[in-house]
């Protein structure tokens, strides 16, 4: 098919109906049973079949007949899957209006045609997940593909097919660009490298409202966002800040000890039970503690849940070295002490297994104040 006729609306209509209408014929036929569930073929056969399609050569209604031929029948009555089951039909069609669409990188390619920003009213399942996430106290990781660098209409003098790339050998390099050579970077064919600019918005080709590709920190960096429930602060790790020009240690993957984790909850000094050892009601009531019981690691506990009330079975074995199993036994003994007159202070909810501290009910009953 032709570039004029690829991008033809009437051609695309034509054979958009065509298509379908086979798709329709083909679901027909498959829920029936009429056809085999597979027409087997030997590999080489195939790639025979398709190797007219593979170059670009085939009739579009042609390559999707003899796709629908050669294909396992997935809603065949007989057909038995064992990785994949039969696709809802109205969905394979949104299918179709995203790959469309492309929103992205249609966009960056040209008229503005989603200009939105990604937050909780566009995402729609994020604010949902968020809210479960805080109702949890879990912290949420949001990562992202690399990042596009926005076209500000500059360019190089030297022109290459890409637009944030070129081959070594067309030129010296110029202000504004670098080699990248090695056995880690991908180099054009007869290359020992491919040039790269560092300078955002530069581009060798034409103006786009974004570009993929080049050196700059936007297009190699994935961003990252830490969301920790109640707004408590975030343990940063030492790699978190990298100054530029200092080359970063090689990372050795060794186990590292519990509370020097990316997510260890370490016990914050002056926290929750400092201030409640304090208290002249917890004096009276912690001698209700079973004789064993270890009240360190409830005022680790504790201290932990007052940024985190509702802790999850790895949390506690994070916070207080004990087993995931033994939550609703730890709950109920520190209960005989925290939970006075029937006030539900620290709980274990069976249902959701986790453990539950209501920090506002402890300072009524021990009268302590919020930290």
């Amino acid at each position: 098919m032709s570039d004029d006729r690829a991008w033809d609306s009437k051609t695309f209509r034509s054979l958009g109906h065509a298509i379908v209408d086979r798709l329709t014929e083909h679901l027909s036929r498959s829920a029936a049973g009429t056809d085999p569930v597979v027409r087997w073929q030997p590999a080489q056969e195939n790639a025979r079949r398709f190797a007219l399609a593979a170059n670009g050569g085939a009739d579009p209604l042609e390559l999707a007949d003899r796709i629908l031929s050669a294909s396992v029948q997935q809603s065949h009555p007989r057909y038995v899957g064992y990785q994949v089951s039969a696709p809802l039909p109205v969905a394979a069609l949104f299918d179709l209006v995203g790959a469309v669409v492309n929103a992205v990188d249609d966009w960056l390619s040209g008229p503005q045609q989603v200009a939105h920003g990604f937050d909780v009213d566009n995402v729609k399942p994020l604010r949902a997940l968020l809210s479960l996430c805080h109702e949890a106290g879990r912290t949420v990781l949001i990562v992202s593909d690399h990042g596009h660098t926005i076209d500000e209409s500059q360019s190089f003098a030297e022109k290459s097919e890409h637009s944030r790339w070129r081959h070594p050998g067309e030129s010296p390099l110029v202000e504004g660009e670098l080699l990248f050579s090695g056995p880690r970077v991908w180099s054009p064919p007869g290359a020992g490298g491919v040039v790269l600019p560092y300078l955002s918005g530069a581009t060798y080709k034409w103006k786009k409202v974004g570009h993929h590709g080049g050196a700059t920190l936007e297009e190699v960096v994935v961003p990252a966002v830490f969301i920790e429930p109640n707004g408590g602060p975030f343990p940063v790790p030492h790699w978190w800040q990298l100054e530029a020009g200092v080359s970063a240690p090689v990372a050795v993957a060794t186990a590292a000890p519990l509370g020097e984790t990316l997510f260890a909850k370490p016990v914050p000094s002056g926290g929750l039970s400092a201030r409640l050892v304090e208290s002249a009601a917890w004096k009276e009531r912690k001698a209700l503690l079973p004789g064993r019981f270890q009240e360190d690691k409830l005022y680790a506990l504790l201290d932990a849940m007052e940024r985190r009330p509702r802790l999850s079975g790895v949390e506690f074995t994070e916070v207080t070295g004990e087993q995931e199993r033994r939550m609703a036994g730890f709950a109920s003994q520190a209960g005989l002490a925290l939970n006075a007159g029937g006030a539900e202070v620290l709980v274990f909810d069976r249902e959701a297994r986790r453990l539950v501290l209501d920090v506002e009910l402890l300072g009524q009953v021990f009268e302590v104040d919020r930290g």
